[in-house]
């Protein structure tokens, strides 16, 4: 996933964008680095710290081994 911002081009139109929208993305942004996800992501936090072990690592090697199994079973028929 690509979450660079494009180059800036003077040949493109500017937007205004509300003041209001700026506070919300910050908000959000905020609440999602301080996630526990984003903290196991990053490095800041062992995975073990911000959840149960093996909660992450599912016995059956997927998060539903029921689907999965099912989804086994459908690509042999």
């Amino acid at each position: 996933m690509d979450l660079s911002f494009p180059p800036f081009t003077p040949d493109h139109e500017l937007h205004v964008w509300p003041a209001e929208l700026a506070v919300l993305l910050v908000g959000l942004a905020a609440r999602q680095g301080c996630s526990p996800t984003a903290a196991a992501q990053s490095g800041l936090a062992a995975p073990a710290a911000v959840a149960p072990q093996g909660w992450l690592e599912p016995a059956d090697g997927s998060f539903n081994g029921e689907v999965a199994a099912a989804i086994e079973r459908w690509r042999r028929e």
